[in-house]
């Protein structure tokens, strides 16, 4: 009982300590439990970098979003994501493997290294949808002006760069309409002009006669 106590009191302070930005002093708390046969079962403290709500604070950060900005593209509440954040509550699965995708990470890598519970990790999926239908579209355009690119000295580059401009040209109009976010405007802009070059006539180089 004694033991269990002291290996308690060693712990909490080990997190107090944590919580306060001062991980070094933490580690040197929780190396003191090394020898003894509560190791294995607080080893996985050592490993904790930051929490989960840390985590995702920072990468939302990183995005330039707000809590409501990323709240809407993960289908929550803005108080969901502010709990989430201060480590009132655990995101689920589901909301790990949403905040993945739009952070372009694995879920499991969006985890590893935070305080998200072992067992919620285990039942992750390996994999999520990182892209959005209009950065799918938008790769799709970019290959088909490489195809044209390809394509120059074909006879008929002409009649395919004008079918190009006509395909997509009105669909990036609609997407231009629909886009409610600023960085999707300017994906698009980008697009319109990469496309508008893509399918500009090339000029043939000039040739000029010698003098007799």
């Amino acid at each position: 009982m004694f033991q269990y106590t002291v290996v308690d009191r060693i712990l909490r302070s080990a997190v107090a300590q944590a919580y306060t930005n001062n991980r070094y002093a933490a580690r040197c708390l929780l190396s003191s439990l090394a020898a003894g046969p509560s190791m294995l079962r607080y080893s996985r403290l050592m490993d904790v970098q930051e929490t989960i709500g840390e985590r995702i604070a920072r990468l939302r950060e990183a995005h330039g979003w707000t809590q409501q900005a990323l709240a809407d593209r993960a289908a929550v509440s803005r108080v969901a994501i502010s709990h989430i954040e201060m480590d009132l509550s655990t995101p689920s699965e589901r909301t790990i493997t949403l905040l993945s995708g739009l952070f372009k990470l694995e879920p499991r890598d969006l985890v590893a290294n935070t305080s998200y519970p072992r067992a919620k990790t285990e039942r992750l999926p390996f994999v999520a949808c990182c892209y959005t239908t209009l950065e799918l579209q938008l790769a799709l355009l970019e290959r088909d002006m490489a195809w044209l690119r390809r394509l120059q000295q074909s006879p008929q580059w002409s009649r395919l760069a004008d079918e190009l401009l006509k395909a997509w040209s009105p669909q990036l109009a609609a997407w231009r309409r629909e886009a409610l976010e600023q960085e999707q405007q300017h994906w698009i802009a980008a697009a319109r002009r990469a496309l508008r070059e893509a399918c500009r006539q090339p000029q043939s180089p000039v040739v000029t006669k010698g003098c007799e």
